[in-house]
C-alpha cells in the first residue's frame, strides 16, 4: 500500500510522516510527500497511492481542489482531510468528494490513527464501509427501502 502525505508546513509534514512510520511500520510499502496541491495531483497520478493525508490550506491548489482533480482519475483512492479550518463549506466539500474523515488541527496521534485505521479496514474489507460498523452501508440500505416504499 502507498500513502501520500500532502502538507506545506515542514514541521507538520515531519510529524505526520513520523507518526505514520511508527504507527504502521509494515502497512505502507511507500510513503510519499507533496508540499502543494499541484505536486499532490502529479504524484497521485504517477504513483497511485491508496491513501492521501491532505491538508486543505495548500499553495498553488487547495486540498479540496486537489482531491477533486485526483478523484477524476482515481476513484478508489481514500482521503483523510486535515485542516485548521472548521468551516462548514470545507467539511461539506470534503464529504461530497467522499473523504473518509476530516480532522481538525491540532489533533492527537490517536485521532489520526483512528482515521487511518478506518481506511485500512475499508481497503481490506470494502463491503464494510467505515469499519466494522458499516454505518454508511446501513444508512444506504435504509434509505433505499424508504425510497422504494414511497414509490409503491
Amino acid at each position: 500500500m502507498k500513502i501520500l502525505i500532502v502538507e506545506d508546513e515542514p514541521l507538520e509534514l515531519r510529524a505526520l510522516s513520523k507518526l505514520i512510520e511508527l504507527s504502521y511500520p509494515d502497512r505502507f510499502e511507500k510513503i510519499l510527500y507533496a508540499t502543494d496541491g499541484l505536486e499532490a495531483v502529479r504524484k497521485a497520478k504517477r504513483e497511485k497511492p491508496d491513501l492521501l493525508l491532505m491538508d486543505i490550506n495548500l499553495p498553488l491548489m487547495n486540498g479540496i481542489q486537489a482531491m477533486k482533480k485526483i478523484r477524476e482519475n482515481q476513484e478508489s483512492t481514500k482521503f483523510i482531510m486535515i485542516s485548521a479550518y472548521s468551516s462548514y463549506e470545507y467539511l461539506r466539500e470534503a464529504v461530497r468528494n467522499q473523504a473518509i474523515d476530516y480532522i481538525l488541527k491540532p489533533y492527537s496521534a490517536d485521532t489520526l490513527r483512528e482515521a487511518v485505521d478506518r481506511v485500512l479496514t475499508e481497503l481490506t474489507s470494502p463491503d464494510e464501509l467505515y469499519g466494522s460498523l458499516g454505518v454508511i452501508q446501513n444508512v444506504k440500505q435504509m434509505l433505499d427501502k424508504e425510497y422504494a416504499k414511497s414509490w409503491s
